[in-house]
């Protein structure tokens, strides 16, 4: 578990909430059966529960579009269909939506093409390189921060 996000298993068309006591049980059982992560309700400036699902080729269920499409731009692309579900908090809580059934509808080839657009796309920009590695330059999260930093620093001048 990362902060109160709580991990959605879907299996054989049914789903189950798990919510981990620990940090290192979310650590050792992300990724496994995990397909979903749920998100804070509310807006939160911690960047863990988005990101480490992310990091985790878990998809990220937002409910508050603060808290990672506009907080996040210069990392996640705008179209954030191709990498999380969005859940409209106050639909939420006005209990207009069903959390599981919802993402019940989102299709086995629709999160397998999530999950692969979050490994190809998006995690090398989340990620930091190391400079001395012998594997192929990619840009990473430095990068595009720096990147993105200077560009808004021109065009203020």
């Amino acid at each position: 578990m990362v902060g109160n996000t709580i991990g959605v298993a879907l299996r054989n068309n049914q789903g189950s909430c798990q919510g981990q006591g620990s940090k290192q049980s979310w650590r050792k059982n992300s990724g496994k059966d995990h397909v979903f992560v749920l998100g804070k309700i509310s807006w939160d400036f911690r960047r863990n529960n988005k990101f480490a699902s992310l990091v985790s080729v878990c998809i990220p269920v937002i409910f508050d579009p603060y808290t990672a499409y506009y907080q996040y731009a210069w990392h996640l692309p705008e179209d954030h269909r191709t990498y999380s579900v969005y859940i409209n908090k106050d639909d939420l809580k006005a209990k207009k939506v069903n959390v599981i059934k919802k993402l019940m509808l989102v299709t086995i080839r629709e999160r397998e093409d999530m999950r692969s657009y979050i490994v190809h796309e998006l995690l090398p920009g989340l990620v930091y390189g190391d400079p001395n590695a012998n594997f192929e330059r990619f840009r990473d999260a430095f990068d595009i921060t720096m990147d993105s930093l200077l560009h808004k620093i021109s065009k203020n001048l």
